[in-house]
């Protein structure tokens, strides 16, 4: 609030840990198998991270010429396809 009157950026450090984001929250889930062979091993899978799709605060910032504060967000919904060798 201070920065939007002042129009340029204001720490108020007496107040560095008042305000807080909203809570995290994050479901994944993981699925695999694991073959093995002779000389190596393979391991196909499947990870989904954030299932819910839940907007997490990752920051916020103040701009200074257009005069409002906006937040970015983690990552939403991820897929994740992976296939390891071990030899």
């Amino acid at each position: 609030m201070l920065s939007k009157l002042a129009h340029e950026a204001v720490y108020d450090f007496s107040q560095a840990y008042e305000k807080r984001y909203p809570d995290y929250f994050r479901i994944d889930a993981r699925a695999g198998m694991k073959f093995n062979f002779r000389k190596f091993n393979m391991e196909p899978g499947f990870d989904v991270q954030n299932i819910t799709n839940h907007r997490n605060v990752f920051l916020e910032a103040y701009n200074v010429e257009r005069n409002t504060v906006s937040y970015d967000y983690q990552l939403g919904l991820l897929y994740i396809f992976l296939l390891r060798f071990q030899f």
